[in-house]
């Protein structure tokens, strides 16, 4: 649950934190990536996503809830045992998804 709270304030800081910069010369004008990631996974995916979302100087909202794996453009769910990334077809951001998929130690899809 603390998983949870916390992925929703980090997105919201981050989306927060993108708006704000817009209105400057240079901001990024691709939307932002938008990552489901299983609840009881968060606690160590949310690192690695973040830390190399801010190195690229993109922005990331991480989602725990499971209307998020229908929206998402990366969904990373459990599969017998076994993380696995999908990038959502038709995604704008389809190579930004492929790296935070890689960044969190999952092989690109």
């Amino acid at each position: 649950m603390e998983a949870i709270a916390v992925c929703g304030v980090v997105s919201s800081l981050l989306t927060a934190a993108h708006g704000c910069g817009q209105g400057r010369s240079g901001a990024d004008p691709v939307p932002a990536v938008t990552v489901s990631v299983p609840p009881r996974d968060a606690d160590r995916l949310i690192e690695p996503l973040l830390t190399f979302a801010a190195r690229s100087g993109w922005t990331v909202s991480v989602r725990t809830d499971s209307a998020a794996a229908r929206d998402a453009d990366l969904v990373i769910s459990d599969s017998a045992g076994r993380l696995v990334a999908q990038v959502r077809p038709g995604s704008p951001v389809v190579a930004r998804a492929r790296q935070l998929a890689g960044a969190a130690g999952l092989p690109a899809p």
